[in-house]
């Protein structure tokens, strides 16, 4: 890399703004930071569920709906 895409990906790394992701736990919600390193060490072994959008879609097809996402 040259000095000059140095200082760019620089400029670029510090607009960056931090993303907090939040859980429910115990019936409310907190930002994984808070946790405790047990906790921290559960949620990140969960399987978190993805939805696709193709998924979505056959769904919608195969029931006849028409919302708004399909």
């Amino acid at each position: 890399m040259t000095k000059s895409q140095v200082s760019q990906a620089a400029e670029v790394e510090a607009q960056r703004t931090h993303c907090e992701v939040w859980t429910r736990v115990m019936g409310y919600h907190r930002p994984v930071s808070h946790f405790n390193i047990g906790k921290k060490a559960e949620h990140y072994s969960r399987k978190h569920f993805q939805e696709t959008v193709a998924a979505n879609h056959e769904f919608c097809e195969k029931y006849q709906l028409q919302p708004q996402g399909c």
